[in-house]
């Protein structure tokens, strides 16, 4: 029996996190997914507040802020097409709503995935904005990077960026995440000069028998003139997925250039399809046991 994935949403009610939620509805009319939509508060106290008064206030402010991410969300669900699923209201005090996120997700071990809108290079000073590449660089769990102008559609064809180097972890992970989606999978390998050349026709038929899912390979040259993100959104924009796919670790290599942190935030920062970022299968396990044995301490 497949395990209901749960999904943390970010939200700052800002118009990028509302598409965060938009796509995670969609994810959920399509598959039955577990929702925590979480709202970060800093409340600040006055130097010459007394401990009764700034608990007072605290306190209203909090009840404050939950009940406007109620009415945000619920007044995103309302126009969303269908029923909307059970969905957990989470409020967290804290200082840095990224260090938050990370600490929520490190005691929340059933989280699953991160889903959070972004809102692209203009608005770096905004939250999600700015935190979405940190977010993807340091986070042991897989992130959607929702671009802001997301309209619902539904997820149909996801794109997979792969250097064919060490590809059946990620495949099989890819899979796990496609197939309740009924969504038919690409595997797309950039060449660079040098590269040893790869038959798409003999890959296709290889990932299909090995794995037994629509999965089809397509290796294009790349553009020497064009960076490694630049060359990526081209093949973006000719296939049109419903999503991007993408595997990274921090080491960077020769054979991973698809694969580098850096490519995953820029394109995160300039998006027109939402981006799912999974941590390499070695990096995602050492995250895992990273998270167990901080438990383990603080237990």
């Amino acid at each position: 029996m497949q395990k209901t994935p749960t999904v943390l949403v970010p939200i700052d009610f800002s118009r990028a996190s509302g598409a965060g939620l938009r796509f995670a509805l969609q994810w959920a009319s399509q598959q039955k997914i577990a929702l925590v939509c979480l709202h970060v508060v800093n409340i600040l106290r006055p130097t010459s507040w007394s401990d009764a008064r700034y608990r007072k206030f605290a306190n209203a402010e909090k009840q404050r802020h939950f009940q406007q991410l109620r009415a945000y969300v619920d007044s995103i669900c309302k126009r969303a097409a269908g029923p909307a699923p059970d969905i957990a209201l989470v409020l967290v005090e804290a200082l840095s709503p990224d260090i938050a996120l990370g600490q929520y997700c490190r005691r929340r071990k059933d989280i699953d995935y991160i889903c959070m809108g972004t809102k692209g290079a203009g608005g770096l000073k905004q939250l999600f904005g700015t935190h979405t590449g940190n977010v993807i660089r340091h986070a042991g769990t897989p992130v959607i990077a929702v671009p802001e102008s997301y309209r619902r559609q539904p997820i149909r064809r996801i794109l997979y960026g792969s250097d064919l180097a060490d590809y059946a972890p990620e495949v099989r992970r890819l899979i796990e995440f496609a197939e309740p989606l009924k969504a038919k999978l690409r595997a797309l390998h950039i060449s660079y000069l040098g590269e040893p050349w790869r038959d798409e026709e003999t890959l296709s038929a290889l990932f299909k028998k090995q794995f037994r899912y629509p999965l089809d390979v397509s290796i294009v040259h790349a553009e020497p003139n064009l960076s490694v993100a630049r060359n990526l959104q081209r093949q973006i924009v000719a296939f049109k997925p419903s999503m991007v796919v993408l595997f990274t670790q921090h080491r960077p290599s020769a054979l991973q250039k698809l694969l580098y942190p850096s490519v995953a935030e820029r394109i995160s920062f300039r998006p027109k399809t939402p981006l799912l970022v999974f941590p390499k299968p070695g990096r995602q396990a050492a995250a895992r046991r990273r998270r167990g044995a901080s438990a383990a301490a603080n237990r």
